[in-house]
């Protein structure tokens, strides 16, 4: 099993080691080697459990070869990237630094820095201060192995004279006091060993001070090492920062922890259950919940079924767990669980809860999370309970993310074992269906429009990966020529597809001039309105063709796509609202928005006479533009219905507008809306929405290294 995935991880962890060599001092022969060792003990999953920052040049900065710049710009991203995750930062910084006589400011010497020379150096504690101060990062680790690295310390007023106000974490090690030598890499090295070797007087988890200790006695001859730690968080995890997990700590292995669905469910049926007399503390064994679903079973008391019901429901989820995390150990992780439960969310039944599990649960805890809660309260497509299909369903999903083949014989023998291949089939088919449902859709493209309406419409059909050759159709440049023109376009595209694939989904492609009152789902195709039972999305004609002046537009918006899903995993809108004060004065809202103040989706709660010059100027800022469907009536933030369908967006804003069309409360209408409120609420809203699969397709229609294009 994965260490890290076992292992109580509360937040992601980034690291990034620095190590450049200085012409201007004595060269260290071993600084890449003891650079390289260092990265590879912290991103060892089952060490230093840390993910590389993501952020580039991270290869350059440790290659020896770095210049000053290229070492602020790569640390600088780091701490952004961190921020954004909510990662844990662990910085490195290994070679030579230098320090003026009584100054408490580390200079970091990079391969164009000069000796006595500020100018050309790094300022480390700068730096420091900046992944302190970053929003979103929980805590920031520091290593500095270099001459006078005591000068790296932060002082206590740097900490609390930020914008974090001193609600921060930090520990500080550094191989030397402020104006020592420190040699040959001992001090990196030796941290290396350490965390391979282990601590046998230490938990899971190995926090900074306890390699201070190690370390000092084996370099006080030489160097004294200095550290410092801080804690002024409001929500600081109990084990504190660690460096790495302990390489000789062994958990108990006869323990299990149930997640806190599991241990509610259990404790709410042992409630009402007269023959319960075990208290629940949440660590059960296996062959615990056996017995007990066999005592619920001879019970003759009806609340004995339910007991039986939640003891069944976790040992399946627990046998799953035991299952997938030997099936998938080489690629199951934090990541790949969180990107099934977000594809199980886009499938989950509309009267179902999205699964959103507690914000703090990372590694195996969010995995025991996912199965348990699913296996205790998951639904059928029908909107039944159904256990094992819940079960299966999470594998599959787990598998799709983990890059597994589904028809793998490991799934079918799992199935065979636990008698479950029935419900093991169905999931299968249940993401066959949902896969040719999405595959299938159609671009109808104003792109070429100079202002409002085009000469012609483009169009292409995506089926799966392919996308099919473009078709033109020539129209009059006015609203009512695109319109007449509509109907052509569609069942053009209709007839592209196999007999047996409907076009569930259409994108239309518009310029920002016609955001603010065209709605094409309402237009009329044969006997139907457009969006009588296909999805249409507005998708905005500058991201298909990006011109020079907002390049790089789209390769944002996926970072900015990242923070919002996982805002919304944890059941928080994703969506900064902008009040009427904040969008009046346009020319200032571009100065915010230059300077990143509105990194997510960006909603606006009430339109103004300038509104199309309000939405061309946020366009290119946000993947996620969101905005009142009736342009008399203002919006509060709204919440229930965003974070409710999150993951089904942009799809469900037309059932939603379907919803408000037919105003019709019936029991059949019932049955496909859990939340009337909720989707009330997504009635209210337009939206201009640029995901991945979109993005995906903008690259390929720019790029001339795209897939094959062939006719379908």
């Amino acid at each position: 099993m994965n260490r890290a995935l076992g292992a109580e991880l509360r937040h992601p962890r980034h690291v990034l080691v620095v190590a450049t060599q200085c012409a201007d001092e004595e060269e260290l022969p071993e600084l890449v080697e003891s650079a390289e060792t260092l990265h590879s003990v912290l991103t060892d999953p089952t060490l230093g459990a840390c993910e590389p920052s993501p952020a580039p040049q991270t290869l350059l900065v440790r290659s020896g070869n770095a210049d000053n710049s290229t070492v602020e710009l790569a640390v600088k991203d780091a701490i952004t990237r961190a921020g954004e995750a909510h990662a844990v930062l662990i910085l490195a910084f290994l070679g030579h630094g230098q320090s003026p006589e009584g100054s408490n400011t580390l200079y970091y010497m990079a391969a164009n820095t000069e000796s006595d020379d500020k100018t050309s150096s790094v300022n480390v504690n700068n730096l420091i201060e900046c992944a302190v101060d970053r929003k979103g990062i929980p805590g920031v680790i520091v290593l500095l192995d270099t001459c006078r690295a005591g000068s790296g310390l932060p002082n206590t007023a740097s900490l609390i004279g930020g914008y974090s106000q001193g609600r921060t974490r930090i520990s500080v090690l550094a191989a030397s006091q402020a104006q020592q030598a420190a040699y040959d890499l001992d001090f990196s090295r030796n941290i290396a060993e350490w965390i391979r070797h282990g601590f046998d007087d230490v938990d899971e988890f190995v926090p900074l001070r306890r390699y201070r200790s190690a370390l000092k006695k084996q370099l006080e001859q030489q160097q004294d090492i200095s550290a410092l730690d801080y804690d002024g968080s409001l929500t600081a995890a109990e084990e504190g920062l660690w460096l790495a997990l302990n390489a000789q700590y062994h958990p108990p292995r006869s323990l299990t922890r149930l997640s806190s669905v599991g241990i509610d469910d259990l404790r709410a049926a042992l409630a009402i259950w007269p023959e319960a007399t075990a208290e629940l503390d949440g660590k059960v064994d296996l062959e615990d919940l056996v017995d007990l679903r066999e005592r619920a079973h001879r019970s003759p008391s009806l609340s004995a079924e339910r007991v039986a019901e939640v003891a069944h429901a976790l040992i399946r989820a627990l046998k799953a767990e035991s299952f997938v995390t030997t099936w998938a150990r080489n690629t199951l992780s934090t990541f790949t669980i969180t990107r099934a439960m977000k594809e199980l969310n886009k499938r989950r039944h509309v009267r179902a809860d999205p699964l959103r599990p507690p914000i703090d649960l990372q590694g195996g805890e969010l995995l025991r999370y996912l199965l348990q809660h699913e296996a205790l309260r998951g639904m059928s497509m029908d909107g039944s309970y159904s256990c094992d299909l819940a079960v299966t369903r999470c594998l599959v999903a787990l598998a799709q993310a983990c890059g597994l083949d589904l028809d793998d014989a490991s799934l079918d023998s799992w199935a065979i074992r636990d008698d479950i291949s029935v419900a093991l089939n169905d999931a299968r088919s249940e993401v066959k269906a949902a896969q040719e449902h999405q595959q299938a859709s159609a671009v109808i493209s104003l792109h070429a429009a100079r202002i409002d309406w085009p000469e012609s419409i483009s169009a292409w059909v995506r089926h799966g990966t392919t996308n099919s050759a473009p078709k033109h159709f020539t129209c009059h440049p006015t609203q009512a020529g695109v319109e007449q023109m509509l109907p052509d376009v569609v069942h053009w595209a209709e007839d592209q597809l196999p007999t047996n694939v409907r076009l569930h989904h259409i994108d239309v492609v518009v310029p920002a001039a016609l955001f603010p009152y065209w709605r094409p789902e309402e237009i009329l195709v044969g006997l139907y309105l457009l969006g009588n039972d296909r999805s249409v999305t507005l998708r905005w004609s500058d991201r298909l063709v990006e011109p020079r002046h907002l390049r790089g537009l789209n390769a944002l918006a996926r970072r900015q796509l990242d923070v919002c899903s996982t805002t919304a995993l944890k059941g928080e809108t994703p969506v900064d609202w902008l009040a009427m004060e904040q969008v009046e004065d346009v020319k200032r809202l571009a100065d915010a928005l230059a300077r990143g103040r509105y990194p997510r989706a960006i909603g606006i709660g009430q339109r103004d006479r300038d509104f199309p010059h309000l939405l061309q100027t946020l366009l290119p800022y946000t993947p996620i533009l969101l905005w009142p469907t009736d342009k008399t009536k203002s919006l509060s933030e709204p919440q229930a219905g965003l974070v409710r369908s999150w993951e089904r967006l942009p799809h469900e804003f037309t059932w939603a507008y379907r919803s408000h069309w037919l105003n019709d409360h019936s029991a059949t209408q019932a049955k496909q809306n859990d939340s009337d409120s909720s989707w009330a609420e997504l009635a209210q809203l337009r939206a201009a929405w640029h995901d991945e699969p979109w993005l995906d397709f903008c690259r390929w229609f720019q790029t001339s290294a795209a897939p094959t294009v062939r006719s379908l």
